[in-house]
């Protein structure tokens, strides 16, 4: 899929693209670093969500680790 068919079905689906803020670079510090799950990207993303209070999707168990945020695991 190329970018620009990319940016069409986020637009086509009504979703929006999440720019990336100083205060979810601060949040990085909010989330725990467990010795199991030490993925910095990962920990972004936990970051964005714990911030912005949204839901992440996954379906890596390890997310399951972080309860102050709404993980919905998806078990496909």
């Amino acid at each position: 899929m190329t970018h620009e068919e990319l940016v069409g079905n986020i637009k086509i689906s009504e979703y929006s693209v999440l720019q990336i803020e100083d205060y979810h670079i601060s949040a990085y510090q909010e989330v725990a670093l467990f010795s199991e799950h030490r993925d910095p990207f990962d920990r972004f993303l936990l970051a964005t969500s714990f911030s912005e209070k949204i839901p992440i999707i996954t379906s890596d168990e390890k997310f399951m680790l972080y309860p102050k945020i709404q993980i919905i695991l998806n078990r496909l």
